[in-house]
């Protein structure tokens, strides 16, 4: 069994398969939105008046798409077989599983993005 680090990991998603990996990245980048964390943000909320139009119109729509296609991801990733989840959870959102350790990460983690992107296609992301 060899030992990976993240980053080495991180960058055998990323060549292995690139489109698979954005879509994954996008996932995680929502998951790890969602997470509390403790303290003030380095930046605080504002409002501005004058309506809903003009400027933010295209990226309104490119949230809807982010949206759903990050909702799907959830959904492939939670029904994936459990080596297979667990490596992609623990390349993407930097979880610890005991049971990704069993076997060669690398080798578990091209077959998690082959086996996510078929059925990613078939969903119709791309």
């Amino acid at each position: 069994m060899t030992h990976n680090t993240e980053n080495e990991l991180a960058d055998i998603a990323a060549e292995h398969n690139p489109a698979a990996n954005r879509l994954l990245s996008l996932w995680a980048e929502r998951v790890e939105a969602w997470r509390p964390t403790l303290g003030y943000p380095s930046r605080s909320a504002g409002l501005s008046t004058g309506g809903g139009s003009g400027d933010d119109a295209f990226e309104h729509l490119c949230e809807q798409a982010d949206g759903f296609a990050a909702r799907t991801v959830e959904g492939i990733v939670d029904n994936m077989p459990l080596p297979l989840r667990s490596v992609l959870m623990h390349v993407y959102l930097r979880s610890v599983f005991r049971y990704a350790r069993v076997h060669d990460p690398a080798v578990v983690l091209r077959e998690a993005l082959d086996h996510f992107w078929g059925v990613a296609q078939s969903k119709g992301l791309s």
